[in-house]
Parts: C-alpha cells; sequence; structure tokens
C-alpha cells in the first residue's frame, strides 16, 4: 500500500477546486464537503485494524469497476474526427480493432450486416454498431468523437462506441448495454463525452458518470 500526495487541511480545501485523481482520502479531520472518493477517517495514527478496514474498501471499489471501463482502450480512442458517413466510420474503427488484434479482417462486413438490419444509433447524438453476433477475438470498445455530427440512419449523431465482444457464456453484454443506457441516456452527458481531447479525461468522465449512478455507500 502506498500513501501519496500529503496536505494539511488548508491545503487539502485549495486542491479540491481542482479534479483530484486518488483511489481514497485518509483524514484525521471531518471534511464537509460531497466527493465521489471514499473517504476513511481515523485517530492521530493508523492501527492495524485500520489499514486492513482500507485494504478491504480499496478492493469492494476495485470490484465496483464496470464492464464498460475495463473494454475502453487508449488505443481504440480517437477524439474529434471528421467523417462523412456511418460506413466511414465504421470501417475506420473495425479496421483500428483489426490492427490491433482485437478482431478478424471481415469484422467490417459483419458490423455493416448487422447496421443493414437496422440503424445502432440512438436518439442522444450516440450510436453503438456492433456485429450480430459476438465473434471478436478479444472484447474492447473503439471510440470515436465527430468535429460535426453525421447522419446516421435517421439521427444526427456525434459519438461511437463500436463494439467487439467475444463470445462467452455470461450476461456481461447485456449488463454493458444497461451501463451504456445510464451513461449515455442523457444528451448533455454524451455531448461532453464527444469534447474530450484525450483517452484519460474521457475515461475518468465515464467513471464520475458511473460512480454518481450508483446507490452503494460505503459505510465507515
Amino acid at each position: 500500500m502506498c500513501f501519496l500526495n500529503v496536505l494539511s487541511y488548508q491545503g487539502f480545501n485549495k486542491a479540491m477546486n481542482y479534479e483530484i485523481n486518488s483511489d481514497m482520502i485518509l483524514t484525521t479531520e471531518k471534511l464537509d464537503f460531497s466527493t465521489d472518493i471514499p473517504i476513511y477517517m481515523y485517530q492521530s495514527f493508523l492501527s492495524d485494524k485500520d489499514l486492513d478496514h482500507i485494504t478491504q474498501i480499496l478492493s469492494e471499489e476495485k470490484i465496483k469497476s464496470t464492464i464498460l471501463e475495463s473494454l475502453l482502450k487508449k488505443e481504440l480512442f480517437f477524439p474529434i474526427q471528421n467523417f462523412a458517413s456511418a460506413k466511414e466510420v465504421i470501417t475506420f474503427l473495425c479496421e483500428r480493432l483489426y490492427q490491433n488484434d482485437y478482431v478478424e479482417s471481415n469484422y467490417i462486413q459483419k458490423v455493416l450486416e448487422r447496421e443493414s438490419l437496422s440503424s445502432t444509433a440512438f436518439g442522444h447524438s450516440y450510436a453503438l454498431p456492433h456485429a450480430i453476433n459476438r465473434e471478436a477475438k478479444k472484447n474492447a470498445i473503439a471510440v470515436c468523437s465527430l468535429e460535426k455530427p453525421i447522419q446516421w440512419g435517421d439521427k444526427k449523431v456525434r459519438l461511437i462506441l463500436l463494439l467487439a465482444l467475444k463470445e462467452e457464456r455470461d450476461n456481461s453484454f447485456e449488463q454493458l448495454f444497461e451501463e451504456l443506457v445510464v451513461l449515455l441516456n442523457d444528451e448533455t452527458i454524451v455531448k461532453k463525452l464527444a469534447k474530450q481531447k484525450d483517452f484519460g479525461s474521457f475515461l475518468a468522465f465515464c467513471k464520475k458518470i458511473s460512480k454518481k449512478s450508483s446507490t452503494t455507500m460505503i459505510d465507515d
């Protein structure tokens, strides 16, 4: 276990004006603010019991990591692109999936075949193209945002998450879609995601929304 960023109470209050990228906040003082980061309060010195409790909380937080977060990959993140059609976007993303060994070379045809049955665009400016069957080599989501929205079926789309899922006997596909619905159900959130220019900020924003949607609370 490693502890970083030791701050005074006053210094911490100043730091809260900025985004904090931490797994947990440890404090001997009561902190009066709202945050998605778990807070653990202890008395003067950390005891072995405290460390056990901290380890347990961090383990629970790790388990809470969503399927969506595990499938997002830096090498498959393409912000602020310029494409004229859904076919161009699908072709581009499938080629990148193939180049990174997530799918076979014919995955483009499989995704376009699914798209020909019915549009995978939704009403809040996003699309979730995927193949009919789960036949990727590795699980991943290729993400592309567009500088200008394009026509996708009967919808205008600016954010595309192309799914590549391998065959597994579980409900991960259904769970992933549930997480995506929560994340993308608000057009304001979709627009903010589409404006993220680097993978770190995109992932952090996804985590922030996922945590806000969770009703699980951590007891002291």
